[in-house]
């Protein structure tokens, strides 16, 4: 039998040549480039080098429209390319994306269940095309559930084609619902370190979109509210910047949503669907001053869409704009039909998915290459960090995994006014967090907290307001309720019922031992029927000895405990124990803001209602004469700098009319107004009523 000749396998392509061939595959359908690195290792190390990344950018130039991310569950990338592509992305029951820019993307960790603290936070900067990936330290400043976060490449110079791998900028923006302060600060991969925070005081944010970058230096974020924020990274500043909308002639829908972006002259844009009509603005500076916005194309949708996909028989199903793709120059917008692209110069249209909405969707732009690895995407050869959905714990991460669903519900409920939903989220996520950790672990204060407060808000709306009632009104109808049944009466939870011993006294004893705590089937708790004021004290109580007893630094949480302690005892009528709690927040707060902070301002002046609501002039007149101070001296350090500001402009002074930075001044000022003239005329209803000063006021002042 004749032996088999033996071929030689043929010499193996020059890398270069592998690159001009990879070069013909078109940049808009990655996939084709994708199966091609899978061939070989010689394919994949060609398809994957940075310089045929850089050639990828000389050859092509504008970089296509790959897709996007998102953070409405699994899959988190959704690919809008002729043929879907996969590309490994943490999971989403560990990172929160945030942006998306100069190849690299930002995410968040996902706090375990609602824990806040930044300690307990990572960020994550990732580059989908190389599979590099760093964590950074959430900065000091994260104290809050609503955060965004901006991510850009600090090579001087750079035109960012091929600027993987190297320095970046981390731009984090934190808003505090307790101090209504949003902070912003600025991270350097070359240093490691987070620079100081800047701080913008008395405003609202709920950020839910990525920003958008003008030039390099001017980032640009809005929130699901319509307000825009401008941080400045070469002065390091944090301004209100006005909406469009206020220019708008048409009233307002609660479901108009702006999307930031950028003008075809480079200038900020936005771009706004109502009905059938795509409504694009701009804001053009002109020798350094600012101009307002102004429409600048007005686009008809039903020239480009099916009419039956452009249904508006109500807000909720109008058109909306869910995104844009800078580089790309494409809009997302969303209809009933699903998931729409619109790119700007052709007014082409894709229809790239059936859902209609996404939870913060960012773009995906750049040219694709594979990571120089063949593992199957998602796995540990890509680099990506191992999330602890990937690490398989079943049923119990199933379980936490809900709990944040349901804190995140509770959220948008209180953002939305529905205390009754909000509180039964908080109940139950509370159930399963007690249930992991134990009554009174460290990881269930936070949820102690949103449950109580939620409670408050809820008897607050369920009920008349006392706080405008004299005292005897307040107890004769304190009386009332105690023997009546009415909506405020928690009648069970909906999943367990909290069994709290002892229920009686001014706080909680911190002894441990000496307590009893235990979770119940509810049967013959002795919290059924307990009122929403009641249950919320007894939360807000174990959070506060769940707190007071932590190593950790925890002032904040601290002070917004004993403030929501006190405004409960208030409207339970408890002025003692409620003055109490709000002297202890008062000390707090006063060793972690300005001195003239408007939280400290509002701290007084509610001591001063609370003494008058107990026929104490004498006690109140100080607390109330210190608000004025404060606010006296908030408003002089504004016109202050105001006056800087013009004097800094010196012969362009006109030119500052309109500036973001203005802006912020004159709102916070013309708010130190309102409340001083408050303030006084209060002051000028207490003095002349006080008779005789009492004895303790200059010790309770000390």
């Amino acid at each position: 039998m004749a032996a088999r000749r033996r071929f030689d396998p043929p010499p193996a392509l020059p890398e270069e040549l592998l690159e001009e061939i990879f070069l013909l595959l078109p940049p808009d359908d990655p996939s084709r480039l994708l199966r091609a690195s899978y061939v070989c290792k010689p394919w994949n190390r060609a398809a994957s080098s940075r310089g045929f990344r850089r050639r990828l950018h000389e050859r092509h130039g504008a970089p296509p429209l790959l897709g996007f991310l998102h953070n409405s569950g699994d899959p988190r990338f959704v690919s809008t390319t002729a043929s879907p592509f996969p590309l490994p992305v943490p999971d989403s029951g560990s990172w929160h994306a945030l942006d998306f820019r100069h190849g690299r993307a930002l995410f968040i960790s996902v706090a375990d269940e609602d824990d806040l603290a930044a300690d307990a936070r990572v960020l994550l900067v990732w580059e989908p095309f190389t599979g590099h990936h760093q964590l950074v330290p959430a900065p000091a400043a994260l104290r809050s559930y609503s955060c965004n976060g901006a991510v850009l490449c600090a090579a001087d110079g750079c035109d960012h084609s091929c600027c993987h791998g190297g320095p970046f900028r981390v731009v984090f923006v934190s808003f505090d619902d307790t101090l209504e302060d949003t902070f912003a600060c600025l991270y350097s991969s070359e240093t490691g370190t987070w620079g100081e925070s800047t701080i913008l005081s008395g405003t609202f944010f709920d950020f839910h979109q990525p920003g958008v970058l003008l030039g390099n230096s001017q980032l640009y974020f809005v929130s699901e509210s319509n307000f825009i924020i401008e941080y400045d990274l070469a002065r390091h500043s944090l301004d209100l910047f006005e909406s469009p909308l206020d220019y708008e002639p048409e009233d307002v829908s609660d479901y108009d949503r702006i999307v930031l972006m950028l003008s075809e002259k480079g200038g900020l844009g936005a771009a706004i669907a109502r009905d059938s009509r795509l409504i694009l603005w701009s804001r053009e500076p002109e020798d350094g001053a600012d101009v307002p916005w102004v429409q600048s194309r007005v686009i008809d949708l039903a020239k480009l869409l099916p009419i039956g996909d452009l249904v508006t028989e109500s807000s909720e199903t109008s058109p909306k704009v869910m995104g844009f793709a800078d580089g790309a120059n494409t809009v997302f917008v969303g209809t009933v039909a699903g998931l729409f692209t619109i790119e700007f110069q052709s007014q082409g249209v894709r229809k790239v998915h059936e859902d209609r909405e996404f939870s913060s969707l960012i773009p995906i732009v750049g040219f694709y290459s594979p990571c120089c690895t063949i593992g199957t995407p998602g796995s540990k050869d890509h680099g990506l960090p191992l999330s602890n959905a990937s690490e398989g714990k079943g049923k119990e991460d199933k379980t936490r995994e809900q709990a944040r669903d349901l804190v995140y519900t509770g959220y948008k409920a209180i953002t939305e006014g529905n205390f009754v939903d909000a509180a039964d989220c908080f109940n139950h996520a509370l159930e399963i967090r007690t249930a992991h950790y134990g009554q009174l672990a460290p990881e269930c204060a936070s949820m102690y907290y949103k449950y109580g407060w939620a409670l408050l808000h809820k008897a607050r709306k369920a009920a008349v307001p006392l706080s405008n009632v004299p005292m005897s009104a307040q107890n004769e109808e304190s009386m009332k309720n105690s023997g009546s049944k009415d909506d405020t009466r928690t009648q069970r939870p909906p999943v367990a019922t909290l069994k709290i011993a002892p229920t009686s006294g001014k706080g909680l004893n911190t002894n441990e031992k000496d307590q009893e705590y235990e979770i119940g089937d509810g049967k013959d708790d002795e919290n059924v029927g307990d009122s929403d004021l009641d249950l919320a004290w007894k939360m807000l109580e174990f959070a506060r000895v769940i707190v007071e007893k932590s190593p950790n630094d925890n002032t904040i949480e601290k002070y917004k405990i004993l403030f929501a302690l006190a405004e409960v005892s208030k409207e339970r009528g408890d002025i003692e124990s409620s003055l109490g709690y709000f002297f202890k927040a008062l000390a707090i707060l006063e060793h972690v803001v300005e001195p003239d902070h408007r939280g400290i301002v509002k701290l007084n002046y509610r001591i001063c209602l609370l003494f008058e609501s107990a026929s104490r002039l004498a006690d109140a007149i100080p607390y109330c004469a210190k608000a004025i101070s404060l606010c006296k001296s908030r408003k002089q350090r504004l016109e202050n700098a105001m006056k800087a500001l013009l004097a800094d402009e010196g012969d362009n002074a006109s030119a500052i009319e309109g500036r973001s930075g203005v802006l912020a001044t004159e709102d916070e000022m013309e708010f130190q107004t309102d409340t001083l003239a408050v303030l006084q005329m209060k002051l000028e209803e207490l003095e002349p009523a006080m008779s005789t000063p009492s004895s303790a006021t200059e010790e309770r002042v000390a």
